[in-house]
């Protein structure tokens, strides 16, 4: 909870990729609340890192400043959840680090998972997530679903919005600057071969729950 009080959401700049112009976190993100789940998906190595952190840092800033809205002291992290894909188990600390200081912590907030839809959608379904931040194009090796048709219709329908990261027709980039800034660039330069100078935002583009479980075999109108 480090950066609870010094990260601001005025340090983030949203803007529409398309049109080139500042988009507020409200547009951006409609119907947020400081209780919402969120989860990356982080390929090894630590891709989601390199293409996601911005994205969920945004929320980070929008977490604390829901919570400093009220007046009140407040000891609380973010709902927010990294899922491992592949890579060793269990996670090696290199590895959870940069995101423990983007305050996705304790480590009840890690997750390793296997390169297939079951695995993934089970942890996701499992944390009651409402917000995925997901690979753009990427879809699990393994795409044979095989949990019971009700976890899918449930978890479906807990869904909100999904956003794609490191997407080749990007709709909104996000970047960092100011105090924000610092710490964002502190956790992420402790990735191992960190290459982070060359990527000056997260690319993004948003999609229905639907787009998801296409990508990942299911046909939910079928179910």
């Amino acid at each position: 909870m480090h950066t609870s009080t010094q990260i601001s959401l005025m340090d983030f700049s949203i803007r529409d990729a398309q049109k080139n112009l500042e988009v507020d976190f409200d547009k951006f993100c409609p119907n947020y609340y400081y209780r919402d789940r969120i989860a990356v998906i982080n390929l090894e190595p630590n891709e989601g890192l390199l293409g996601a952190s911005r994205t969920l840092f945004t929320f980070t800033a929008a977490f604390y400043e829901s919570l400093r809205s009220t007046n009140k002291p407040f000891f609380n992290y973010p709902q927010h959840f990294t899922l491992f894909v592949g890579g060793e188990n269990p996670i090696p600390e290199k590895d959870t680090k940069p995101w423990t200081m983007l305050d996705v912590w304790p480590n009840s907030q890690w997750f390793h998972c296997e390169n297939n839809v079951d695995s993934l959608l089970q942890t996701l379904f499992d944390l009651q997530v409402n917000r995925i931040i997901w690979p753009a194009e990427w879809k699990p090796t393994d795409c044979r679903p095989n949990l019971p048709d009700t976890l899918y219709k449930i978890l479906f329908n807990r869904l909100d919005e999904i956003f794609f990261y490191n997407s080749k027709t990007a709709e909104i980039n996000i970047s960092i600057s100011g105090k924000s800034f610092d710490f964002w660039h502190e956790a992420v330069s402790h990735a191992p071969e960190s290459k982070f100078g060359f990527h000056p935002f997260d690319s993004l583009h948003t999609r229905k729950p639907k787009t998801l479980f296409s990508l990942c075999g299911i046909d939910i109108e079928l179910l």
